[in-house]
């Protein structure tokens, strides 16, 4: 057999090359091209990363659990947490040791905080010196209008305030402008902390106004608008003497009942941008004040309301009346006698069962003419 026939035997005797032959393979498809990441997911695989970066340089240097935490919840940059790190190893002054047993890393304050906390002292001094102090954190803004207060609370928040008018920097202070260009949708802040302002002067206000209403009446708390009913009991029955192979007789209390209902009292004063441009420390100041003063007097109106008015009690008979036996209509005036007959008749007053009650006056409630 020659070279050739040899050739188409072993080619013939082959039935897998037969078959590539008459069958050649397919072509392999191609790849699909990887779907480009939205913005969504590189987001989130920054975060990742960041988060991942945090976790590792702060292990590396041996730093607490709630350094980690602290950051990662803050948001804070990857490169800013491996400088403090670093800062960290080099305070140690051995970069090779963690901090050693009974020690603490002080996580730093957020500066927006710290300007937050000066900036609203400083107004505070400034509204009512007599009443809140300066100190170190506050000390530096004491001599800020208002204006300039607003645009050192603006810059610490990150918000870029150059080329504003002073009526835009105000509106941007106050939360009035959304322009995305220049973040002022994070700056309400700032109207926040002048609310703080105002409540805390407001509440000084009212704490300082006086009240005379106390001596004789006494504040409980009610957890909603419903009304309330408080019962009034009145005295045991007397005791009936038993016999020999008597019985127990039964007795009863007399109650009465009043109702009151809490209720709410308000008004609005709108502090405008313009109070910022002109600087006017009385609208944060002056208004808050007479404002707190007010609610305090409302108070005093509202309980002696309730005994100059002299309102229809559970009963059905006025607060001041002959059924009550504490009225004298013979419109005499104050003096010896007068008070004599009123302290005689007090002495006589009963409880809801007709029992003497035997009460000694302490007081005597008389408008201020008299």
């Amino acid at each position: 057999m020659n070279d050739a026939a040899r050739r188409a035997e072993t080619v013939a005797e082959d039935p897998a090359a037969a078959a590539l032959r008459l069958h050649p393979a397919e072509p392999a498809a191609r790849p699909a091209p990887a779907a480009e990441p939205t913005v969504a997911e590189r987001a989130a695989a920054d975060e990742t990363a960041r988060v991942q970066g945090i976790i590792t340089a702060a292990r590396g240097g041996r730093m607490p659990q709630e350094f980690i935490d602290h950051h990662i919840e803050k948001r804070t940059p990857l490169a800013e947490v491996s400088r403090l790190v670093f800062v960290e190893l080099q305070a140690r002054g051995a970069q090779d040791r963690g901090p050693q047993p009974g020690t603490s890393v002080t996580l730093g304050e957020d500066p927006l905080v710290h300007v937050r906390g000066g900036i609203e002292a400083a107004l505070l001094h400034r509204i009512a010196p007599q009443f809140f102090k300066l100190d170190d954190k506050s000390r530096p803004y004491r001599g800020l209008t208002l204006l300039d207060t607003a645009r050192t609370f603006l810059h610490a928040a990150g918000v870029r305030t150059s080329g504003l008018s002073k009526m835009e920097l105000a509106a941007a202070a106050l939360g009035l402008n959304q322009r995305s260009g220049h973040g002022y949708h994070t700056t309400s802040d700032f109207a926040y902390l002048l609310a703080d302002v105002a409540n805390k002067t407001v509440r000084k206000a009212y704490d300082e106004a006086p009240q005379t209403f106390k001596t004789i009446a006494r504040q409980v708390n009610l957890p909603d608008f419903k009304p309330v009913y408080r019962q009034q009991m009145g005295d045991a029955p007397a005791l009936l003497e038993v016999k020999e192979h008597g019985e127990f007789k039964r007795g009863t209390i007399g109650e009465g009942r009043e109702t009151y209902q809490l209720a709410t009292y308000g008004r609005v004063f709108a502090i405008t941008r313009k109070a910022l441009v002109n600087d006017d420390a009385d609208a944060f100041g002056r208004v808050p004040t007479m404002f707190g003063r007010a609610a305090r007097n409302l108070e005093s109106d509202l309980v002696w309301d309730q005994i100059t008015s002299n309102p229809t009690m559970g009963d059905g008979n006025a607060l001041f009346s002959a059924a009550h036996l504490n009225i004298d209509s013979s419109g005499a005036v104050i003096d010896v006698d007068s008070l004599g007959a009123a302290r005689a008749a007090m002495r006589q007053q009963v409880s809801l069962d007709g029992e003497r009650l035997n009460i000694a006056p302490k007081y005597l409630l008389v408008g201020s003419a008299l």
